[in-house]
């Protein structure tokens, strides 16, 4: 579970196994120096490798686009179509505009981030070295600044691409070194949102 979290939170900072602290904490304050031994055995004797991470951000759904829409958004809420003629009708027509299946700017929130898109690439593999090496040349030459992520007490070497910002939609991108074994993911659509994103927000795809 250890080396699991250790891994976990370099994709995603987030991915600790507990909400506020980390298991490696939880285990360091019992003083269990034998499976914190253990973990940095195991990352010692690991092939490694450099990820491409990218993710979307969608605003989060306002609570009346849940209230008129229910599950999904995107699909008709029964007082859209006419039983009787299959055709929208005038209260569709009026709050969703040309198209009932788009989300609608009163249907989401800009502030708050909603679901999240992620793509997850491997760059390549091998020793730890030579894939903290090839992670810095890359990010030298791409002018990104290399740094060190203390979220989990081992730290994590990454470079950061694209931040995002503190509105939504907004994308993510960086690289970052840990133990291979990850498998590579991605919906069929992401490459189409991610390109459509970035244009919205102006960034090069």
């Amino acid at each position: 579970m250890l080396a699991l979290e250790y891994t976990s939170m370099a994709l995603n900072e987030n991915g600790s196994f507990y909400p506020k602290e980390t298991l490696y904490t939880r285990v360091a304050e019992d003083s269990n120096t034998a499976a914190l031994r253990a973990l940095e055995d195991r990352l010692a004797s690991s092939e490694w490798a450099l990820y491409r991470i990218r993710r979307v951000f969608r605003p989060a759904r306002t609570g009346s686009c849940k209230q008129r829409h229910g599950d999904s958004c995107r699909s008709p809420w029964p007082g859209c179509i006419d039983p009787d003629t299959g055709k929208r009708t005038p209260p569709c027509a009026q709050w969703h505009g040309p198209a009932c299946r788009e989300p609608q700017p009163a249907c989401r929130d800009s502030s708050r981030k909603g679901q999240a898109s992620r793509s997850v690439k491997v760059v390549i593999t091998g020793t730890r070295a030579q894939v903290t090496r090839l992670m810095r040349r890359r990010a030298e030459e791409a002018g990104e600044h290399v740094e060190e992520d203390f979220q989990h007490p081992l730290g994590h070497v990454r470079s950061q691409t694209l931040s995002r910002g503190a509105r939504f939609p907004a994308v993510e991108e960086f690289h970052v070194v840990a133990p291979s074994g990850v498998i590579e993911k991605q919906r069929k659509n992401f490459e189409e949102v991610w390109r459509e994103t970035c244009r919205q927000l102006l960034l090069p795809a």
